[in-house]
């Protein structure tokens, strides 16, 4: 299994290495946003991050995969020329200067569309990443146009790390509300099976999310679990009373359909992927532990 796991990393480590070898120049352009702007320079490389991932684990076409990484990673690369008190506003916008930062797809499909040897895919999602599946979002188009599969998968990569980020006038959304969201907007301002694709890979909570066990214990997300994106398999790394743990146990979170009163996401997401009406978590442990929930910790 460790083998396993080295192995993948080792493979979207070397995609996302491929997508800066590749295509230097528009790259070279997204590092100024670094010396101005360290969160849009953080949230490009966190959605190529997971965007590599994901896709690594859909197609074994690797030359694919450092396609669609280089198209993540430069999704944003249009806001280097956004005006600064624009862009590094710490408050909400304006309308009119609302209106400016809408212009930024456009303004990266032009930058990517002028630079050699970028693929046409990384422009389309340049210019489509704002772009809902209904066509609502911004820049405004016909609803005949057709959006590639790898915009609307980055489009949901985007919102989630942008709405889980944290800001200096915002908290970021707990991760089973971001889930709750993305499944409400499925089918509508998200395309179906990148929303599915997404919370069946990552889960509700991602790896290296602190959760709070219903017993008061907190743990660490170490993977999603494939048959319920709900539960997943943690480490322990402090019990109820706040101390750190000297052996970090792994436990995986069970679902158990006769107890009640340990509900571990709201009806609407259970709703949509199908699940029992009540969700309970029991964690199973060598040595028979109290019945635990999780949530997370904020």
């Amino acid at each position: 299994m460790i083998m396993v796991k080295k192995l993948m990393i080792s493979s979207r480590t070397q995609a996302m290495a491929e997508a800066v070898q590749t295509k230097r120049t528009p790259l070279i352009a997204l590092t100024s946003i670094k010396d101005y702007d360290e969160y849009t320079f953080n949230h490009s490389v966190n959605v190529c991050i997971y965007t590599t991932a994901l896709a690594d684990s859909l197609t074994t076409d690797s030359s694919e995969v450092v396609s669609i990484s280089q198209a993540a990673l430069l999704h944003d690369v249009g806001k280097i020329l956004i005006a600064d008190e624009i862009l590094y506003k710490p408050g909400r916008l304006s309308e009119s200067e609302w209106q400016v930062m809408r212009q930024h797809p456009l303004v990266g499909a032009k930058i990517l569309l002028e630079a050699q040897g970028v693929d046409e895919l990384a422009v389309n999602v340049a210019f489509g990443h704002h772009l809902r599946h209904d066509r609502s979002g911004y820049p405004p188009v016909a609803r005949e146009v057709q959006l590639d599969p790898v915009t609307e998968l980055v489009n949901v990569v985007d919102v989630y790390e942008a709405v889980t980020a944290k800001r200096p006038y915002k908290k970021p959304f707990p991760p089973e509300r971001v889930a709750e969201m993305l499944l409400e907007g499925a089918g509508k301002e998200f395309e179906a099976l990148c929303v599915e694709a997404f919370v069946n890979f990552y889960g509700v909570y991602p790896p290296g999310t602190r959760i709070r066990l219903s017993d008061g214990a907190e743990a660490r997300v170490l993977m999603a679990s494939p048959e319920d994106p709900f539960r997943p398999r943690v480490q322990v790394v402090q019990d109820p009373e706040g101390q750190p743990l000297d052996t970090l146990e792994i436990v995986e979170i069970k679902r158990i359909p006769d107890e009640k009163n340990l509900s571990v996401a709201s009806k609407s997401v259970k709703a949509h992927i199908g699940l029992i009406t009540v969700r309970i978590a029991r964690i199973e442990r060598v040595g028979a532990r109290p019945v635990r929930a999780a949530r997370s910790c904020q």
